[in-house]
């Protein structure tokens, strides 16, 4: 037994207790019983201590809602205080109109009557002195023009006197000498309104007889302050048919005997015993015609043509020809009216998307500080929004195409060479490329943007494999094309016809997938940002929504990346 354990046997042994009597080993025992007691006793304790502090938190809240729902029940109380008051208001009004006589009541309306009629004279006056000083001003005017005309006629006479006018005529006559342009007019209309905030009535009412004055004065002239004059622009309307080709819009010629019975013209049918034609109308339509009309017709021809035929059907609709011919022949002036508005239309529309678009090379609406590199046909260009990747860039079309089915030749040749720097550019940076497209809403008319997303060479080897199951699984499960089609012989441009939107990408220089876009109202915007931030793992955030970056954030990735280009840029050699 050591002599701490006989200490406390000794103590134990001096002390009162008599029962029980505990030997040494049994004496151990009861000691650490009671440290695990003290120990469970101090850790209730401090529970105890939490648990008040937590009871003494949840009054304090519930006090502060008390405290509020108090201050509701008094402004509910003052609120309802304020509508019986304006509820007795309003009672005794009506009382005191019901009460009040009939003597009484027309008596305060001819006072009201008068002050009316008083301010109406007042206003005709200022009328009156106005129309006077106008008419004066026009006299000498004419004067002026009379006698100024032919100097050698009426040398060595003197003109005719200017009528008298005093300081405030003089000076409302130098202000409309000249026709006064929107802005001043604006301008003078702004000093009327402050000099009327202010205060200052006379000078309100100087300012706003000089602007009377000014209008009238341009209005006679025949002067157009609120608009420029317009130019006359002479265009070439042109018209996209289902194939999606462009072609002039002809105007028909108008037929002078167009609504009436004209006398039906014989044709021969035969020449030297051999038969030459059918019918009359053989000789209408050439073949060239005819292909031309087949090439150029859009669907709104085939649903008018339809209407017109179905509105005139009656028990002899077993002759289909006979419609079709009488529905095409009235196809004449007022149908190529009707297609002329429709162009002038389309073309103001065109107009608009051009004036308003991002990417245009020459719109006022581009961001030039994101601006990388200009090529002949096409231009290299950073996002506005946050770039998926580090580096993640543009190749845009200087010229408006909505997709790149429409780009001619030798755009598309230029757009390769962009592509191929770039992947040699992210390839020695230990980086794999994925080029995307999403060519989708092309009645909008968008500007086709090719999209440059570089990624690591491990994600890289597997990104083919996770866009063609994406493909596969895109839309619904019954498609009237083909869900996925091989780019690896052929670019996008021979495998999706014209007019129809896709989603084409490639991985670096080799051939990736296309896929036609049957339901654009199912088919994601970011599919191929959703794809590749699920293969990076990348937040929800940088690829769900685009998120616009504060200027200093794009001009310093601007100037990072073009740290990079300029051992590659090849438009400047």
């Amino acid at each position: 037994m050591d002599d701490d354990d006989d200490h406390h046997y000794k103590i134990h042994q001096q002390s009162n207790y008599s029962k029980p009597s505990y030997s040494r080993q049994s004496w151990k025992k009861h000691d650490r019983r009671d440290n695990i007691n003290d120990t469970k006793y101090t850790a209730s304790k401090q529970d105890n201590e939490e648990r008040y502090k937590r009871h003494r938190e949840f009054d304090e809240r519930k006090e502060e809602r008390g405290k509020h729902h108090r201050e509701f029940d008094e402004k509910k109380e003052e609120r309802d205080r304020q509508h019986r008051d304006h509820d007795h208001e309003r009672n005794r009004q009506h009382k005191e109109y019901d009460n009040e006589s009939k003597g009484e009541r027309d008596k305060r309306y001819r006072e009201h009557g008068d002050e009316r009629k008083s301010i109406k004279k007042k206003y005709s006056r200022e009328y009156d002195y106005k129309r006077d000083v106008k008419s004066k001003y026009d006299k000498d005017s004419e004067n002026e023009e009379k006698y100024s005309s032919d100097d050698d006629k009426y040398e060595g006479k003197t003109l005719p006197k200017k009528s008298n006018y005093n300081d405030e005529t003089q000076e409302h006559k130098e202000t409309v000498e000249k026709p006064l342009t929107e802005s001043e007019l604006n301008a003078l209309a702004a000093k009327q309104i402050k000099a009327e905030i202010m205060g200052n009535k006379k000078l309100a009412e100087e300012l706003k007889q000089k602007l009377d004055l000014a209008r009238d004065y341009a209005s006679k002239q025949n002067y157009t302050t609120n608009k420029t004059k317009q130019k006359e622009e002479f265009v070439l309307l042109t018209r996209t048919s289902s194939k999606g080709y462009s072609y002039p819009v002809k105007q028909a010629q108008v037929d002078k005997n167009d609504g009436k019975r004209k006398k039906r013209e014989k044709v021969l049918t035969h020449e030297d015993g051999k038969r030459v034609r059918y019918f009359d109308d053989d000789d209408k339509y050439s073949l060239k015609s005819m292909f031309e009309k087949e090439m150029t017709s859009t669907a709104e021809d085939s649903n008018m043509e339809f209407v017109n035929l179905s509105r005139k059907v009656n028990s002899r609709d077993d002759e289909d020809d006979v419609f079709v011919d009488r529905a095409s022949e009235k196809r004449s002036a007022k149908a190529s009216e009707r297609e002329i508005k429709r162009a002038i239309g389309e073309h103001k529309r065109t107009e608009k998307i051009l004036n308003s678009c991002r990417y245009c090379f020459d719109s006022e609406e581009m961001l030039k500080h994101l601006f990388i590199a200009k090529g002949e046909k096409c231009y290299l260009c950073l996002p506005n929004y946050k770039s998926l990747t580090e580096g993640h860039c543009l190749i845009v079309p200087i010229y408006h195409y909505a997709c790149a089915t429409d780009i001619d030749e030798d755009v598309w040749t230029e757009m390769q060479v962009f592509r191929k720097v770039l992947t040699t550019m992210f390839k020695d940076q230990d980086e794999d490329v994925i080029f995307f497209e999403s060519a989708m809403r092309l009645n909008n008319m968008p500007h086709m943007v090719w999209n440059c997303v570089p990624v690591p060479i491990e994600i890289g080897d597997t990104a083919p494999i996770y866009f063609k199951k994406a493909i596969l699984e895109c839309e619904t499960e019954w498609a009237i094309n083909q869900k996925v089609v091989d780019l690896s012989s052929k670019d996008v441009r021979r495998a999706v016809p014209k007019s129809l939107p896709y989603f084409a990408v490639d991985f670096g220089m080799q051939g990736g997938y296309a896929h036609v876009i049957e339901d654009e109202k199912i088919f994601p915007n970011n599919f191929a940002e959703e794809i590749i931030g699920g293969m990076m793992d990348l937040d929800h955030s940088a690829w769900r929504k685009k998120q616009k970056e504060p200027i200093e954030e794009q001009l310093q990735k601007t100037t990072k990346f073009l740290e990079i280009w300029k051992d590659y840029n090849f438009t400047k050699k």
